[in-house]
């Protein structure tokens, strides 16, 4: 790691400087994964406070412990107004060290998939840096920074957020100079208040130097422009765009579709399933040309994409088939995994088991409802729900007065017990919701259960 302790003492006035000044190995914000010569920045957190680790970090070798409040008197104790903001402006400031260009990818619904896909085509021809799964918020990408050096040549932030301000703070630490916005929904609209703030949040990823890659068939990316900009490009299906995807079509485990442009029409294969993979991909594809990517490296990229764990990963066991889309939900990803559910050809059932969407505050109520609806006019034998909000997912359907069965629990356990009570050949199951609900434990029993699988995906 191309850090040394002297030059951060002195860039963040910390004191004075060490008398043999000394190379950092790491940064770390979790006592757990504490190695020698690591700074050890100590963050407050709905469940856990760091500095009640100091004690252990220092015995574990680490070179010294960043607070922000007291925790003793020790040399190796250095104390700051903010750990979190120490965290993100360090990351800046190591960033900054290297010449790398920066791409940010953000939206309500499929930014991982993006960030895989854009990864897959860049690591082609180009060294990477990534974020992890689950590294998209205010501590994940600033820790995600400390992984560059000097062989490093782009960088690929998935930027997620869930306040006001957040993107804000994220920025000023990537500065992008691409960026891919792929849709704005209802994620975490119970802190935005509505969708128009969604928007504005979310399109503050762009600058004046920053080409922004759009979906304009998303309704509220279509009205918005970004105030600073250096160049929009825009994709989709239904438009006159910069990138347009024709003649989509499913075989087996793979989507095919034509790529339009100003100057080609190319055939293009995506090894999963969904229209929403078609944006997901069109959203790559437009950033990876924007920077230059010959498009025969592209189409070799996105064939080298595997999804994610607990992302729409379709599981074929013996006797039925499972779409594992635990890792978290949104109204929309909820209606694009119910498409996926039903675009898998077989001669069972369709069963949608879906857990709690959280952190859409006063509106969850009538958007569990409205889902309920939705579901109502789909293909689909029989729903699940999970919790006190998923019920009115069931409560709409029976209204609907729809052929849809219904069930209502409020734990896995319970959910578990009906599912293998009602299990029968060839039938196919979506298991969903937010991950506070832990969904994926509902797939874990199932694969001990049933054994060895063949995962498609």
């Amino acid at each position: 790691m191309n850090l040394h302790m002297n030059e951060i003492i002195r860039y963040f006035n910390l004191g004075d400087e060490i008398e043999k000044d000394l190379n950092i190995n790491n940064v770390v914000v979790d006592s757990r994964e504490v190695s020698i010569g690591d700074i050890f920045i100590c963050l407050k957190r709905e469940n856990c406070d760091g500095h009640d680790f100091v004690s252990e970090a220092l015995d574990k070798g680490a070179l010294c412990a960043i607070v922000e409040r007291d925790v003793g008197i020790n040399d190796k104790i250095f104390k700051v107004e903010s750990t979190l903001n120490f965290l993100q402006n360090l990351a800046k400031f190591y960033l900054e060290k290297f010449d790398i260009k920066k791409i940010g990818i953000t939206g309500s619904v499929g930014k991982s998939t993006v960030k895989e896909m854009v990864s897959s085509i860049f690591e082609t021809e180009f060294n990477v840096l990534k974020t992890g799964v689950n590294f998209n918020g205010q501590v994940g990408v600033p820790l995600t920074c400390f992984g560059a050096n000097k062989d490093t040549q782009v960088s690929i932030f998935e930027m997620g957020i869930s306040e006001i301000g957040n993107m804000e703070k994220l920025v000023n630490i990537v500065h992008p100079d691409f960026a891919v916005i792929n849709n704005i929904g209802v994620s975490h609209i119970g802190n935005f208040g509505n969708l128009e703030t969604t928007c504005e949040e979310k399109f503050k990823i762009s600058s004046d130097d920053c080409v922004v890659c759009l979906n304009a068939d998303s309704l509220e990316l279509s009205n918005f422009s970004p105030k600073h900009a250096k160049k929009i490009i825009r994709f989709g299906l239904n438009g006159n765009f910069d990138y347009k995807a024709e003649g989509v079509s499913s075989l087996n485990n793979e989507t095919e579709f034509v790529l339009v442009t100003e100057f080609c029409r190319e055939s293009i294969k995506i090894p999963c399933l969904g229209i929403h993979n078609v944006y997901n991909a069109l959203g790559a594809i437009s950033v990876s040309m924007e920077f230059g990517i010959h498009l025969d490296d592209i189409k070799q990229g996105l064939l080298n994409f595997k999804s994610l764990p607990m992302r729409q990963k379709i599981i074929n066991f013996k006797d039925f088939i499972l779409i594992d889309d635990s890792y978290n939900a949104s109204p929309d990803s909820v209606k694009a995994s119910i498409n996926l559910l039903q675009s898998i050809k077989s001669k069972g059932r369709n069963i949608v088991v879906i857990a709690d969407i959280l952190e859409l505050g006063n509106y969850s109520r009538e958007i569990h409802f409205d889902l309920g609806r939705y579901m109502s006019f789909c293909n689909i034998d029989i729903v699940i729900s999970i919790g006190n909000c998923a019920k009115y997912i069931c409560d709409a359907i029976k209204l609907s007065k729809s052929n849809i069965e219904t069930f209502s629990f409020n734990s896995n356990d319970e959910t578990y017990t009906k599912i293998l009570q009602i299990l029968q050949n060839n039938d196919k199951i979506l298991i969903k919701g937010s991950r506070g609900m832990k969904t994926d434990e509902i797939v874990s029993v199932l694969i001990d259960k049933f054994g060895e699988v063949v995962e498609k995906t």
